[in-house]
């Protein structure tokens, strides 16, 4: 029989910010995942003459389509990055994770970033206040939950303002949402989310250094750039596999 499968690598970290700066918890995994509900699916290695083999872990999904079997990819980097994330927060550090909680558990105090504001969670006649936001204020706090009753997405989460939209730029332009797991009382949400905002306001990366803005985190584009050198140099990487597939038809 035959299936989709792909190739694929993520990293995942964390950046401490003390004196020194310092990066950790850096791992790298590489999986071939198998679409189809493929039984038992083999590692596959890339041998190289000039440095390490390249090991990527067989594993099975369910995916049916690229876009099903990217998503799987994606799925188990946010896992690794949850795993990082709560860690560290058994150590209680203020903790900012890069995206939403949806892999989180329910228990867990991180903060969670997400810089690319898409949808609004707020009415139309609540969301006004938006656009009045000066830079560095948040919103009160509210609730986001997900239809199930159990397992469920349940957040207490803010909108923060970190610049004001340019006149040709979107009134959203500027802003992140903050949150944190519902399942903690609304005293520690508000006192966490005070502190992540004032943190994030902090770390705010500016332009013209920095194309994304002030949403992109000053560490986290340090350890982006440090995840993407563990993970290699992509088209070295994709001649070997390259390479592989075609001694393996030959």
């Amino acid at each position: 029989r035959s299936a989709l499968a792909l190739f694929g690598s993520y990293a995942a970290g964390a950046v401490i910010i003390g004196s020194p700066v310092q990066m950790v918890e850096r791992k790298v995994n590489r999986l071939l995942i198998i679409g189809g509900n493929w039984l038992d699916p083999d590692s596959v290695e890339l041998p190289s003459n000039t440095g390490a083999s390249l090991v990527y872990q067989g594993m099975s999904s369910s995916a049916e389509t690229y876009e099903e079997i990217r998503s799987t990819l994606i799925d188990e980097m946010r896992r690794a990055e949850a795993q990082v994330a709560e860690t560290l927060a058994a150590r209680e550090y203020l903790i900012l994770a890069d995206g939403n909680l949806s892999f989180y558990g329910g228990g867990s105090a991180v903060v969670g970033v997400i810089k690319r504001v898409q949808r609004i969670y707020l009415s139309p006649e609540k969301a006004r206040i938006l656009e009045k936001l000066q830079t560095g204020q948040r919103t009160p706090l509210f609730r986001i939950e997900s239809g199930r009753k159990s397992g469920g997405y349940d957040v207490f989460s803010c909108y923060l303002r970190l610049a004001q939209p340019q006149s040709f730029e979107v009134p959203l332009t500027g802003l992140v949402r903050l949150e944190v797991n519902a399942s903690l009382s609304e005293d520690t949400a508000v006192l966490l989310l005070e502190q992540a905002a004032k943190k994030v306001r902090e770390l705010a990366s500016h332009a013209p250094k920095d194309p994304r803005a002030p949403q992109n985190l000053i560490p986290v584009a340090g350890l982006e750039r440090d995840l993407r050198h563990r993970l290699g140099d992509p088209q070295l990487v994709l001649r070997r596999i390259r390479q592989k597939l075609q001694a393996v038809q030959e």
